[in-house]
């Protein structure tokens, strides 16, 4: 082997080769549950956390929060410049970055704030892997066995919440980031030899990391940690300069972009594109395009005899991307139903915690029917269930499982024997399977609808929706229950917070009730006639 082999990541497979690529593929989602197994493992070990740091609840949860904000700020940037450089190098990246911080989180025995960076780096890690993961099975497969990939996908992806929960109640927080570093360390040896490189389409060749527009890049990443800082510091207290100061800032550079590119951008080269010429490997076809395309333009400009940026950028916010089929109900849905994913997540463990006396680990125990439900979702809900029910009908039950398990769940009560197998072990399940049909029909609904070469992006804003519905979730449910220690040192604190976290189930409730009403506003769709539509693109890997 020479050191240019060694040095260049993957290899290339003829197509053929299917169960060489399912072996890949394995290792590629192992590395992809160290995204929702840190953020399960940090939720259940705040008690170790502080303890072993001797702060303060609040302090501790920057620990979750630093991920969560890199995290969500960085997943557009990093799924565009996926789709450039390439998905699989974008992966490997965010692995890197992964083990590397794990270590580093783990080793770290006396400052707080040491950890809290350290967790920002990872985030931006695990921004690098989502979207990446997501393209690699979009290009990685195609036809029946993308709807394999999608079913293997996802249990791997949802069941990492579960394990998760336990490891980080029982292996406390240093144990668990060693945990997290032999995992992403054996994933990116073995993956650095073996991944599949995606294969270039022309679609893939027209985009060029010097036409990223690296300051509306920077302006996004700035947006989006104003706002993801600002909903964090919220779960203090809301009045303060750090919220709403920061939130609106954040807001108005994000529609600033917006308007900038598909306003301003747009007009300009509509306005000038008679004056340019496509480049040569344009598809002179004129047959069906994505309802996503993207043109670049290589010759200079006529009037100022330079070469226009303002022609060949790439936009980060196409405007187009809001024109699939269900795109603004299926986002707003998915932004709602990650909402009230960490609410579950969050106040119930807390719930089970203090209001049962359990330990961190029994709690985690005790969440595992959510886990189960998404599991059972992930086997059953295959093209033939959407097809049998429909895709609107599908997608009104997942709504209908979810806000029955809400108001089954809203009845918990500390003071009835077996509450937890009364009111929580059953639609704690019914609601995991709710979630995650609605995520299947989702994701395979917007992959289908998305060239290859524009994976990473899509996916990148609709993940980036669903970490702003955490973040606000997580404020506003910290919000209503308070501070739990100033709580405990109460004489008769378990009535007083029973009633805070039943108010918190209200606002599940809520939440809930509007992703029902918005099922309604799904238009009608057939995954055959979706996947007939699929570009018949050979991405041989």
């Amino acid at each position: 082997m020479s050191l240019k082999t060694f040095f260049t990541p993957g290899r290339p497979v003829g197509k053929d080769q299917k169960a060489w690529r399912w072996f890949v593929y394995v290792f590629v989602l192992l590395g992809l549950l160290l995204d929702n197994l840190n953020v399960a493992g940090a939720l259940n070990t705040g008690k170790s956390l502080e303890k072993e740091f001797n702060v303060s609840s609040s302090t501790a949860s920057w620990a979750l929060s630093a991920y969560a904000l890199t995290l969500g700020s960085f997943i557009i940037l990093f799924g565009k410049m996926g789709d450039i450089i390439g998905v699989h190098i974008m992966y490997l990246g965010g692995l890197f970055v992964m083990l590397v911080f794990s270590v580093l989180v783990a080793s770290v025995k006396s400052s707080i704030i040491a950890v809290i960076i350290f967790r920002a780096f990872q985030g931006i890690g695990g921004a690098a892997l989502i979207p990446s993961s997501y393209a690699i099975t979009g290009n990685y497969f195609k036809g029946k066995d993308f709807y394999t990939a999608l079913t293997v996908f996802s249990i791997i992806l949802v069941s990492s919440f579960g394990i998760g929960l336990i490891l980080g109640g029982a292996l406390g927080f240093s144990n668990f980031f060693y945990f997290s570093f032999a995992v992403a360390t054996v994933c990116f040896i073995v993956l650095w030899f073996i991944i599949i490189p995606v294969e270039r389409t022309a679609a893939h060749d027209k985009l060029k990391l010097k036409n990223l527009d690296f300051p509306v890049g920077a302006m996004l990443v700035v947006g989006l940690l104003l706002i993801i800082f600002g909903l964090t510091e919220a779960a203090n207290t809301w009045n303060s300069p750090k919220v709403y100061v920061t939130i609106p800032i954040g807001f108005c550079l994000l529609v600033a972009i917006f308007l900038f590119e598909n306003v301003y951008l747009r007009t300009y080269k509509k306005n000038h594109q008679a004056n340019y010429y496509q480049s040569d490997d344009h598809d002179e076809k004129g047959s069906k395009e994505s309802p996503i395309e993207q043109h670049t333009y290589d010759s200079d400009d006529p009037i100022n005899n330079k070469k226009s940026w303002r022609m060949n950028v790439d936009l980060l916010f196409p405007i187009e991307i809001f024109q699939l089929k269900n795109c603004l109900p299926l986002f707003f849905s998915l932004f709602l139903y990650y909402a009230s994913f960490i609410v579950y997540m969050t106040s119930l463990l807390q719930y089970y915690e203090y209001l049962h006396g359990d330990s961190a680990l029994l709690a985690g125990v005790k969440l595992l029917p959510l886990t189960i439900g998404l599991v059972v979702s992930s086997i059953t809900v295959t093209p033939g269930y959407v097809s049998f029910i429909g895709y609107k009908r599908s997608l009104i039950l997942s709504g209908t499982l979810s806000l029955g398990a809400a108001i089954w769940i809203n009845r918990s009560d500390y003071t009835v024997v077996n509450d937890y197998w009364k009111f929580n072990a059953v639609p704690l399940f019914l609601s995991g399977f709710g979630v995650n049909s609605f995520f299947k029909v989702y994701l395979s609904s917007i992959m289908l609808q998305t060239e290859p070469h524009l994976h990473g992006l899509v996916t990148g804003i609709f993940q980036t929706g669903a970490q702003i519905g955490v973040s606000i979730a997580n404020s506003i449910a910290s919000t209503m229950i308070g501070n739990i220690a100033v709580q405990l040192a109460k004489e008769d604190y378990k009535p007083l917070l029973f009633h805070k976290f039943r108010n918190v189930l209200y606002l599940n409730l809520a939440i809930n009730s509007t992703i029902f009403l918005l099922m309604f506003t799904i238009k009608e769709d057939k995954p055959e006639e979706v996947e007939q539509e699929q570009p018949a693109t050979d991405n041989q890997v």
